[in-house]
């Protein structure tokens, strides 16, 4: 999809994208002051689930206060790369959750975090991560309206990637 908003609309857009991120970004504070004070919390590894999401949430909040750099700069590549790594991150962390709900109650179940910590910490941190450089190899980030990510421009090159380190 290719959006042709004027100059008015995509200030609309990223004030309404900053000014959302930011009511995220403080809940998502709360969250993570709220794990690190309480030690009860932090002995649960579900609460950690919980902390780590709320960590990716913040990130890719704050992908959206650096504003809409100009296109193919560094500042616009890093807010595209922080973007892609974030967001991901936000997607496996909630599907993460939901695993750890699924087997709780359905199967009854209980994840051991000395067994399944490290290799969820690979896949919901790690593989974002690298993930998000592998657009890189052919400068596919830039401008995507009224922020940075996997520019619309070449089509099916960006429908690749778009498809391929995040849908």
């Amino acid at each position: 999809l290719e959006y042709d908003f004027d100059r008015g609309k995509l200030r609309i857009l990223q004030a309404l994208a900053t000014s959302i991120s930011l009511v995220s970004f403080l809940g998502g504070s709360f969250v993570v002051v709220s794990f690190a004070s309480f030690e009860r919390l932090r002995a649960k590894f579900a609460f950690e689930q919980v902390a780590n999401m709320a960590l990716a949430d913040m990130g890719a909040s704050f992908t959206y206060f650096l504003g809409s750099p100009r296109d193919r700069s560094a500042l616009c590549v890093t807010q595209a790369v922080l973007q892609q790594t974030f967001e991901l991150a936000s997607v496996l962390w909630a599907t993460v959750i939901a695993t750890t709900l699924s087997l709780a109650v359905r199967r009854r179940e209980q994840l051991s975090p000395g067994r399944w910590r490290a290799p969820i910490y690979v896949v919901a941190w790690v593989c974002p991560c690298l993930l998000a450089l592998l657009p890189l190899s052919t400068s596919s980030y830039g401008s995507a309206g009224a922020w940075c990510w996997i520019r619309t421009k070449p089509r099916a090159e960006s429908r690749a990637w778009r498809f391929s380190v995040f849908y």
